[in-house]
């Protein structure tokens, strides 16, 4: 997954240096979120707004199971992209703007890095409670811990070669994923192809507020 993650952010990352030749950073950097809604065809996007209409609908967890699986977006799931792009964009112009160590061109990388490097801490020990049985977070469920660990230190490793501050955020991010692990499972049995989906959009948040804290 890191390699993977890698390779992507890569992508956003060549997104961005074009873009920061001819726009100044704010205007590249919406653009260069609005490439990755494209090439993901809001793939994690709609597992964030699933996430929170059926996290927060205050209903039985079944309910909420039904909610998720629902196509049409609620108040809750619309908030949640609404709050989520309010904070990447202003949080990626207050760290160009701050005295940050890092590069502006790794951050940009290291923000679609992180996202999906956190992934495989949902598969940890994972139980798939998805209305359907089949569904892509079910894929997930015989992975070995062992890989997991190997994910992280992998992660941790490409971070720490491009900055110490950037491993720092990771860190984190990561404290922040197992206690969003925890809180899904407590609430739904489980986790869903939704739910772990949310965690790239909401770990690349946390990752840039630390980030934001740290500089």
């Amino acid at each position: 997954m890191p390699l993977y993650a890698g390779l992507y952010g890569l992508i956003l990352a060549g997104a961005y240096f074009l873009l920061r030749a001819f726009l100044p950073f704010k205007l590249a950097w919406i653009l260069v979120l609005v490439v990755d809604v494209l090439l993901t065809r809001g793939f994690h996007y709609d597992a964030l707004a699933d996430t929170a209409d059926g996290l927060f609908s205050s209903r039985s967890p079944d309910r909420m199971l039904a909610i998720m699986k629902d196509s049409t977006i609620g108040a809750n799931g619309t908030l949640a992209l609404i709050l989520y792009f309010l904070l990447a964009v202003h949080l990626g112009d207050h760290l160009a703007q701050s005295r940050m160590e890092v590069h502006l061109l790794s951050f940009v990388w290291a923000w679609f890095f992180v996202g999906r490097s956190l992934l495989p801490i949902t598969f940890y020990h994972l139980t798939y409670v998805g209305l359907n049985p089949h569904g892509l977070g079910s894929l997930f469920t015989q992975v070995a811990s062992w890989r997991i660990c190997l994910s992280q230190v992998l992660a941790s490793v490409i971070l720490a070669t491009q900055s110490l501050t950037l491993l720092a955020a990771y860190g984190g991010a990561v404290l922040f994923a197992l206690g969003y692990r925890r809180f899904v499972i407590a609430r739904i049995g489980g986790m869903t192809g939704d739910t772990m989906g949310a965690l790239v959009l909401l770990g690349q948040v946390i990752f840039a507020l630390i980030l934001g804290g740290m500089v």
